[in-house]
């Protein structure tokens, strides 16, 4: 019996046996197998760059056999499609490009005293399928263009485009089109788009580039360029990414006694204004005409001058104020804002704080209160605080911010309901400091106006 428990305890070994050696050799198999696929991979590699290389010497030879001329209408093309040339069953994919180089230089220049228009760079390159595990090949060449090489009426365009800082700007779309051509650039990492060779005349030069505008925010800004012959045009354009502030208009505290607060409320109006500093063409949101008054307005394409914009309430100049610092809470004025800082800018509506009264002296409830614009360029008659504002039993509108108006000279015209009325005609003071007050409202400071006006005892006025 001791027998039997023996092989009993010796059961299914040789089974396991066979299970490990079928594993090893499975392993073995494998290995042998991979090692075979990657040499074949390998092998298959160095013959596709093989292949890609010598296209690619090919090509660049051709170009280098090309007359001048033709490889300057290959610059002025552009991009192009590639072309395919099957070679034991895989497609590459060839590509030829020109590009005029500065003397001295590795790259197009567009600076005026170093504009490219001396030698020629031709690049071929050449893309295997993905499926291959190849990166392409590309080969370049420089040639210098002979004497003769091009005619007497051609000439050479250099366009920069510069960012609001003056660094170069890459990566724009610049298209050149007159005199039966048109041609395409983008502007590579000095911020050039050189057009190299091109018959005299005058073109138009168009700039394009998602999200950016020039300084008049325009996004596709444009110029008529002249080329001249046998010289080389060169000009500089400022393009940069559009920016969005908001406008956040604010104004005095008027308490029930009528007295102006050192504190802000929230105010509306119908349009805000971003001055550029310098000469810059001012930007007027909302770019349509509104008549309905907001409290934030968004200024949209902006272009990110690295100098402030100055904001002010109003789509007209004369509505602008003259300079005076922060008196806290008070903000300055104009309002003062770069285009990329983030968050609100604060613009100041100053209150223009009118009781009426009537002839005796007595506070007068649901008269109407007009203003009509003296300041310069500005015009129009408006009703304080809406078309539905009357005074309340105080004299004076009820409804925090609704007497906001922006900057500048009004005549003023009250009437209530039974027809008794004032008017007053704007006049500017003319003396500096001022000896008398201006007569209307001179809502020209950052205090606001207060004034007390009493209507005539007569019946049948009426205001615009």
């Amino acid at each position: 019996m001791p027998g039997s428990r023996q092989l009993r305890e010796e059961d299914g070994f040789a089974l396991l046996e066979v299970i490990v050696s079928a594993a090893l050799l499975a392993v073995m198999v494998v290995a042998v197998f991979t090692t075979f696929d990657v040499a074949n991979r390998v092998s298959g590699q160095e013959k596709a760059r093989a292949v890609a290389a010598s296209l690619a010497q090919r090509e660049l030879e051709l170009m280098r056999s090309m007359p001048a001329a033709t490889l300057a209408e290959i610059a002025n093309r552009g991009p192009q499609a590639p072309q395919t040339k099957s070679v034991d069953n895989v497609q590459y994919a060839i590509t030829r490009s020109a590009e005029w180089l500065a003397r001295g230089g590795d790259a197009t220049s567009c600076k005026s005293n170093k504009a490219a228009a001396d030698y020629m760079k031709v690049v071929s390159t050449v893309r295997a399928p993905a499926s291959t595990g190849i990166k392409p090949v590309t080969l370049t060449s420089v040639i210098a263009p002979p004497a003769g090489s091009f005619g007497a009426d051609q000439g050479s365009l250099a366009i920069m485009v510069q960012n609001a800082a003056t660094n170069a700007q890459p990566g724009v779309n610049v298209t050149l089109s007159g005199a039966g051509v048109t041609a395409s650039r983008t502007t590579d990492a000095t911020g050039c788009a050189f057009f190299g060779e091109q018959k005299v005349g005058d073109y138009t030069v168009t700039l394009s580039a998602v999200g950016m505008v020039d300084p008049s925010g325009n996004a596709t800004p444009s110029k008529v360029e002249t080329i001249a012959p046998e010289a080389t045009t060169t000009d500089t354009f400022s393009y940069d990414t559009a920016a969005t502030r908001t406008a956040h208009f604010k104004t005095q505290k008027v308490d029930a006694s009528g007295t102006v607060l050192n504190s802000l409320v929230d105010a509306k109006w119908t349009s805000v204004t971003f001055a550029p500093s310098g000469t810059a063409v001012p930007f007027k949101f909302p770019k349509v005409a509104t008549t309905t008054p907001q409290t934030t307005i968004d200024g949209t394409g902006l272009f990110p001058f690295t100098s402030a914009y100055a904001l002010y309430a109003g789509s007209c100049t004369g509505a602008r104020p003259a300079d005076a610092p922060a008196l806290a809470p008070r903000p300055a004025v104009p309002a003062a804002a770069l285009a990329t800082d983030p968050g609100e800018a604060i613009v100041l509506m100053p209150v223009v704080n009118v009781t009426v009264q009537s002839s005796a002296g007595m506070a007068v409830s649901g008269a109407k209160i007009y203003l009509t614009a003296k300041s310069g360029d500005c015009a129009g008659t408006y009703q304080l605080g809406g078309t539905t504002a009357t005074t309340d039993g105080t004299g004076r509108l009820a409804i925090d911010g609704a007497g906001a108006m922006p900057f500048g000279g009004y005549d003023l015209c009250v009437v209530d309901a039974a027809g008794h009325g004032f008017k007053e005609a704007y006049a500017a003071a003319t003396t500096t400091p001022v000896v008398a007050p201006a007569k209307g409202i001179a809502n020209t400071g950052p205090g606001g106006y207060s004034n007390t006006v009493k209507l005539s005892s007569g019946t049948g006025a009426t205001c615009p």
